[in-house]
């Protein structure tokens, strides 16, 4: 039984093809019961997030699998063949790797790709569409990609701006838990930002946006305060760090604001300016203790980060080439299993033959010459096992 992997991700179809592909966790069950009944082998995990649908299944058909994920997922197989892509075994599991280690990945070396293989491994083995073969294979996924990241830098240098924001902010701040964070916008990159907050243990958000609701939003997923943008001005002297990202076209946070909050009190503040126009006047740099970056200074991190992340990935490639050659031929040793076991049998029971026979014939030969006759006899029948045995 082979490894067959299937994919359809954001380099190969647009997002109109994807989104057919992009399914819940009770459809992906679905699917997954329908794929094994209808498929040679019964083995099966399928992956879906934004990005990317993978089905890994043990087959050696794989025009047979395709058409059944089409029939379960009711598209015509011809629309899909110029997005699809087919890997078989060692390509296959190369892949699969390379995907959980993010190094297939919208943002080079992202860490969620991880998290998202794992569960879509446990919900398999849940609906009981994971054997032997499977289980085997994504284990040694797991356990190279989890490698991976240990031994290279893959995922440690930021590449998007809230990223880069908050790693500026750890710089600045010994301990993040203990700072009171402001965060002006509810969009997208305000709601990373908060993420990558929440990942240093924050307990203090302030969520500040012109619609309450949507401040609100955030203020329940990260157990923080939510204001609308009239009481800025009282949620701003509290702040330790303050992060915009409105697409406001003035400036939000002025620099008599700033002044007001700086001379009630002392502390430091970092001020991480996301937006475009900028959302925190230019002049506030200039107060005591205030330290001030805008989007374009974060974007000079994010190159270096990327930079980094590519020469990492460079190691990482040569890492999973190495445990990748080593697995397969573990695994075409343990397919010999049976064979190598009957040929120690015979080799066994040539030697209590030869023995027998000296023993017998009571031919007067020292143990050298004895050893090299036996070695010889079994010399020849190793030579016509590794013939035999040779593909």
């Amino acid at each position: 039984m082979s490894l067959l992997l299937l994919e359809i991700n954001h380099r190969t179809a647009p997002l109109a093809v994807r989104e057919n592909f992009a399914f819940s966790r009770e459809r992906a069950a679905e699917i997954l019961r329908q794929f094994a009944a209808q498929n040679e082998s019964h083995e099966v995990v399928l992956i879906s997030t934004c990005n990317r649908t993978e089905v890994i299944c043990a087959s050696e058909d794989s025009q047979a699998a395709l058409a059944v994920l089409c029939q379960v997922c009711k598209v015509e197989e011809a629309d899909l063949q110029q997005h699809w892509r087919v890997y078989h075994d060692e390509a296959a599991l190369r892949h699969l790797v390379r995907v959980s280690a993010g190094l297939d990945s919208l943002i080079l070396g992202e860490p969620q790709i991880f998290g998202q293989v794992k569960d879509a491994y446990e919900l398999a083995h849940q609906v009981g569409t994971v054997g032997k073969v499977l289980h085997s294979f994504f284990q040694f996924a797991f356990f190279l990609s989890k490698k991976v990241r240990t031994e290279t830098a893959i995922g440690k240098d930021p590449v998007s701006v809230a990223f880069a924001a908050v790693t500026l902010a750890k710089h600045i701040f010994a301990d993040l838990s203990q700072c009171k964070i402001l965060l002006l916008g509810a969009g997208e990159t305000a709601e990373l930002a908060a993420r990558h907050f929440a990942e240093y243990q924050v307990k203090h958000f302030f969520f500040v946006n012109r619609t309450l609701e949507n401040a609100e939003h955030l203020a329940q997923t990260y157990q923080g305060s939510a204001f609308d943008l009239q009481e800025l001005p009282t949620v701003l002297a509290q702040a330790d760090i303050i992060l915009t990202a409105t697409e406001s076209s003035t400036a939000l946070i002025t620099h008599a604001a700033m002044k007001s909050c700086v001379q009630a009190r002392s502390d430091s503040r970092l001020l991480l300016d996301l937006s475009v126009p900028r959302n925190i006047a230019a002049e506030v740099a200039s107060l005591p203790d205030c330290y001030l970056y805008t989007i374009d200074d974060l974007q000079t991190i994010v190159q270096e980060g990327l930079e980094q992340r590519r020469e990492a990935a460079k190691i990482a490639e040569e890492i999973i080439e190495v445990e990748i050659k080593k697995f397969f031929r573990k695994q075409r040793l343990t397919g010999y299993g049976q064979e190598i076991s009957q040929f120690n049998e015979k080799v066994d029971r040539m030697i209590e033959l030869f023995a027998r026979e000296a023993v017998q014939s009571q031919q007067v030969e020292d143990a050298v010459t004895l050893g090299k006759k036996l070695a010889k006899k079994i010399q020849h029948e190793a030579l016509i096992f590794f013939r035999g045995n040779a593909e």
